[in-house]
């Protein structure tokens, strides 16, 4: 679990500020483009007309690009994936104090709750960030 909870982290970690990029950059561009109303020579010279047309370009695409991408879906899947793996990680280490007797059966419910998430998950990180927290798990184990 802890390998899939960093790998997550790691992931979202790079889709976060790309979010923003796409968000911002959607809203930024649209309305530098909607400035056109200020394109007189004397407030932004000749050449506005062509920027504001590159900007509005440039918003649609990145605005495009998060919704085609389904960006904010997979974000809050990866959040609460993360809030799971952490739940079932304390569980996990909380079971090394109940009676031995009641120690197996625990961790086999809790192997289940993981297998379950595992399959029910919608978003998982691409194959390097798995990797990489397979080797930062593995140094600090």
């Amino acid at each position: 679990m802890p390998v899939e909870h960093r790998a997550c982290g790691r992931w979202l970690a790079v889709l976060t500020p790309l979010r923003w990029f796409t968000v911002a950059g959607g809203t930024i561009l649209s309305a530098l483009a909607g400035a056109t109303v200020f394109s007189k020579p004397v407030f932004l010279g000749d050449r506005w007309p062509v920027y504001a047309g590159v900007f509005a370009l440039l918003a649609s695409i990145l605005t495009g690009l998060h919704t085609a991408l389904h960006c904010d879906a997979h974000q809050a899947e990866c959040r609460r994936l993360i809030q799971l793996y952490q739940s079932l990680e304390a569980n996990y280490q909380g079971a090394q104090a109940l009676p031995a007797p009641e120690i197996a059966q625990r961790l086999k419910q809790l192997e289940a709750k993981f297998e379950e998430a595992k399959l029910k998950a919608t978003a998982c990180p691409p194959a390097y960030f798995r990797e990489r927290a397979e080797r930062e798990v593995g140094n600090v184990a």
